[in-house]
């Protein structure tokens, strides 16, 4: 319909060039099993909660979810501007990467350390103090979600290096390893277990992914962990030209 709406004012005509089509498609079926494997460690254990302990559980941890989910604003705020640049690995990317890593990094520990000293008060004042329960099971996916953030940008710049079905196998790998371990830790320690099983995986997925980008780009494991020093004085410069 939008085709026929926009052949109205100009001409258009619909082209299919196989060579162009092939290799997205070739793309797509490596790169898309991440996003999958990504859904199966965020939602599985919904399904393992509800089957194992009940609806309750299951609300106390769907609000622990809600509230630790805040925090991926985060990620989407680097990622979004840098997208390009890391998808086309344009020049200078070896710099820029590993500054958006530590700038995450940086940002995420101090909101996670945040949401950790006041999410007991926020579910309580959001959800009801009925949910109160819930606080234990945020603390441990606390972890998880700084590596999910950390993970977003190592993502895109592996997939900007032709590394789809590396970053496919290893979200694999972790989707394996969470569902084993909800289904250990679920029937001893509850929904607390099943976000210490969200939070192993997807750190363990994250460990993995920065070796990989490490080795490919020759970036010590150090410059991408936390704000450095000589990162202080460009930001500030940086920030000193939008304010002007």
């Amino acid at each position: 319909v939008g085709w026929r709406w926009l052949k109205r004012n100009q001409p258009l005509t619909l082209q299919w060039d196989r060579a162009s089509q092939n290799e997205l498609l070739r793309y797509s079926a490596r790169s898309h099993p991440d996003l999958l494997f990504q859904q199966v460690i965020l939602r599985s254990d919904y399904l393992f909660i509800g089957a194992l302990l009940g609806s309750t559980a299951l609300g106390h941890y769907a609000m622990a979810s809600a509230a630790a989910e805040l925090l991926l604003i985060v990620p989407e705020a680097v990622t979004t501007p840098l997208m390009k640049r890391l998808l086309q690995q344009e020049e200078g990317i070896d710099k820029v990467t590993p500054l958006a890593l530590r700038l995450t990094a940086t940002v995420m520990l101090g909101a996670c350390l945040s949401m950790a000293l006041i999410g007991e008060w926020l579910i309580v004042t959001l959800f009801g103090v009925a949910y109160q329960p819930a606080y234990p099971a945020l603390l441990a996916l606390l972890p998880g979600l700084l590596g999910l953030c950390y993970a977003s940008i190592l993502r895109l710049d592996l997939l900007g290096k032709n590394r789809p079905g590396s970053i496919s196998l290893l979200m694999g790998l972790g989707a394996l390893l969470n569902l084993a371990l909800n289904l250990v830790l679920i029937p001893a320690y509850g929904i607390v277990g099943a976000a210490a099983a969200s939070s192993i995986a997807y750190l363990a997925v994250t460990v993995a992914l920065l070796v990989m980008y490490c080795r490919l780009s020759q970036v010590p494991f150090w410059q991408t962990l936390i704000i450095l020093p000589s990162d202080i004085a460009p930001m500030l410069l940086v920030l000193q030209r939008k304010s002007a």
